[in-house]
């Protein structure tokens, strides 16, 4: 029985809830697992909206910081999965906004010319 079994009193089905509870009753190793799981959608999806790997990498950063700190309220009411990536494409989409991401996008390709 893991420590949030443990303290919650039950036993879910939910690997995903699971991980959560076990972050939020203060297993570091929850956290670790996430991130292990996750780190590459994500920094691929940062790298897609940006087009720039040290960008990306930042971004990524900053995301699992969000999720980090909000997986307290993860609920299960969809996959971690989804939930991470929901954090991670508002994210960059706040970070970067549109008319950013086409500056950007404009001043490489002139630069590569």
């Amino acid at each position: 029985m893991s420590a949030a079994e443990a303290l919650t009193g039950r036993i879910s089905s939910n690997p995903d809830l699971d991980l959560a509870d076990r972050h939020r009753y203060g297993d570091a190793t929850a956290f670790e697992e996430i991130y292990e799981r996750f780190a590459p959608m994500v920094y691929n999806l940062c790298l897609r909206l940006c087009g720039n790997s040290c960008r990306a990498q930042d971004l990524s950063q900053e995301i699992f910081l969000r999720v980090f700190k909000g997986l307290k309220r993860f609920r299960g009411q969809s996959s971690l999965r989804t939930w991470i990536y929901r954090i991670a494409l508002n994210h960059c989409r706040s970070r970067l906004g549109r008319k950013k991401l086409l500056l950007e996008e404009l001043l490489v390709a002139t630069f590569e010319k």
